[in-house]
């Protein structure tokens, strides 16, 4: 397994990816933009999972209400999951894709799996781009996951791309709603539906991202905001000595204002938007990763702040 990656039977990286090559460098590339159908083939992910019950090690007598998923291409188990788990084929959760966005042209830009395949994502490219400032745009996706392992609810979720670093913004709009979460149980196709309908109503979350983007650029920030700002989300800590520890991501979000990517852009320093990107591109690529972490499925599948669920 490489950086998380899934490998089938073949040793192929169950990931594909249009456009530039990956920071892992793994995967398989093609030429543009895929169908769903394109995607999963590309990907290796053309596979199916089902449920099947445990059985006892002692005696080989079914176990009550649990249950295997596995994948039906090699037989590896991912999970152990209750009688009302219903398990979500690839085909079947990707589709999402085609009913929202049409069949005909191509879509996605990046689809994978981690760890065996207990966790698969595939991301659209919106055609939409907005500039926040001349030179400095950003690009909008809609990104569906699932796993096949019980650990996750299927989710269907918009995020935003800055191109110039790559990093992923995600804003905590009042009253957005930014992700759909749908458990594996029988009725996930009617929830699916509400993922459609919110896709619909995307539109006013896209607009309000823009102007929420373009205010934090014409908007000037002074050292005091910064530091109250870097006080909020990286408070010292205390010892058993009581003393003082400094916090060391301060500066490193201090550093990334000045310096980071994107800040030779004209208009970024010294606003909220050089604030904001600094601090993504610090969460993205420069904090450390706890001890079994992924930074690279971190800063996809991050927490994002509005979140509705539909159990």
């Amino acid at each position: 397994m490489a950086h998380e990656l899934s490998t089938n039977q073949q040793g192929q990286i169950e990931m594909a990816y249009a456009g530039e090559r990956p920071w892992h460098k793994l995967g398989t590339q093609v030429p543009g933009l895929m169908t769903t159908h394109e995607a999963l083939l590309a990907s290796h992910l053309d596979w199916e999972v089902e449920k099947v019950p445990v059985l006892s090690s002692e005696d080989l007598t079914v176990v009550p209400d649990h249950f295997t998923v596995i994948r039906k291409d090699t037989n590896q188990p991912l999970g152990i999951v209750g009688n009302r788990y219903e398990p979500i084929n690839n085909r079947e959760a990707f589709s999402f894709f085609d009913a929202a966005l049409g069949e005909s042209q191509g879509q996605i830009e990046t689809i994978g799996a981690l760890g065996q395949g207990e966790r698969v994502w595939c991301m659209a490219k919106m055609p939409e781009v907005h500039e926040v400032l001349p030179g400095d745009p950003v690009e909008r996706y809609l990104l569906c996951w699932t796993s096949h392992d019980g650990s996750k609810s299927m989710e269907v979720m918009f995020t935003n791309v800055r191109v110039v670093c790559n990093n992923t913004l995600t804003a905590a709009i009042k009253g957005a709603v930014t992700k759909v979460s749908m458990k594996h149980t029988k009725n996930w196709e009617q929830k699916l539906e509400m993922a459609h309908k919110m896709l619909h109503k995307s539109s006013a979350y896209w607009e309000k991202m823009k102007e929420v983007s373009q205010h934090l650029a014409r908007t000037s920030i002074s050292r005091i905001e910064v530091g109250t700002f870097l006080d909020a989300m990286f408070p010292d800590r205390i010892n058993q000595k009581n003393e003082v520890i400094k916090n060391d991501s301060r500066d490193q979000v201090l550093r990334l204002m000045e310096e980071g990517r994107g800040t030779d852009i004209p208009g970024v320093q010294g606003t909220k938007w050089g604030l904001y990107n600094a601090y993504t591109e610090y969460l993205d690529h420069e904090k450390k990763t706890r001890k079994g972490q992924n930074r690279w499925e971190r800063s996809v599948f991050g927490d994002t702040p509005s979140v509705v669920r539909h159990n």
